[in-house]
């Protein structure tokens, strides 16, 4: 069993991260090595840290936290770290696309897609499911 426990926004970020460790690394991770939180911000709800995470450092296990940056990486990054501080928890810290940009998991995989027709397919769908521009 694992000494972390990796948070993420959805369950759809968990097979991607969970098939990607495991792909790549051979680190096959049990669900309960996973967390979802329901958004970039659901580690935290009215000024109250997740249960979820309290647990996890109650059990003294690192928490890892993969989240998108959105529109704005250097703010979001900095409010997260800043709320982690807050709680007095350390917590390791990845921003879709590439840790370093604006964007998402989405963003990232676009950017990786081998198949750019299939990429592309994937993008109008998303465009007319999310109503996206």
């Amino acid at each position: 069993m694992p000494d972390f426990k990796i948070f993420t926004e959805s369950k759809a970020d968990i097979k991607f991260l969970s098939d990607y460790i495991e792909a790549i690394h051979g680190l096959k991770l049990a669900n309960d090595d996973f967390g979802a939180l329901g958004g970039r911000t659901g580690y935290k709800a009215n000024g109250e840290l997740n249960a979820f995470i309290r647990k996890n450092v109650d059990n003294q296990k690192q928490t890892i936290l993969i989240a998108d940056s959105d529109d704005d990486f250097n703010k979001n990054r900095a409010e997260i770290l800043d709320d982690f501080r807050h709680y007095n928890i350390p917590v390791s810290l990845f921003l879709f696309p590439n840790d370093s940009s604006n964007g998402n998991l989405e963003d990232a995989l676009t950017e990786i897609a081998v198949d750019r027709k299939l990429m592309g397919c994937f993008l109008e769908y998303e465009k007319m499911y999310f109503h996206l521009p």
